[in-house]
């Protein structure tokens, strides 16, 4: 995965977070197959409407949304903040199109870059 900034990693099993003022390596809670709260919570800043994540490169994805994630995205939606869930391809695509179509500093999103 390659980020606009420069930064590049090749054979990467954890991930990519973007969020406003971040750009970098992700450093699961727990494992990059188990998306935890604490994970959420590393991109939902204040001013942050869309939250994208992606769960991976095989098939839909291998890594999962873990009960106490499911119910922070739950919060963060009942808040406002919308939330999209797919493959590490299709979440990407969705990352880009909203980055060029909402205001700056409103989206974040959370690769798994692995399988």
């Amino acid at each position: 995965m390659e980020l606009s900034d420069g930064q590049a990693w090749t054979s990467l099993d954890t991930g990519v977070a973007l969020s406003p003022g971040y750009a970098g390596l992700w450093t699961p809670e727990e494992h990059q197959h188990k998306i935890r709260a604490g994970d959420i919570d590393l991109i939902a800043k204040p001013g942050v409407k869309e939250i994208i994540i992606g769960k991976g490169m095989v098939g839909g994805g291998v890594a999962q949304l873990m009960p106490d994630a499911v119910d922070r995205i739950n919060e963060l939606e009942d808040a406002g903040v919308a939330s999209v869930v797919d493959n590490t391809p299709t979440a990407a695509e969705e990352y880009n199109a909203k980055l060029q179509s909402e205001p700056a500093g409103t989206v974040a999103a959370l690769f798994h870059t692995g399988c």
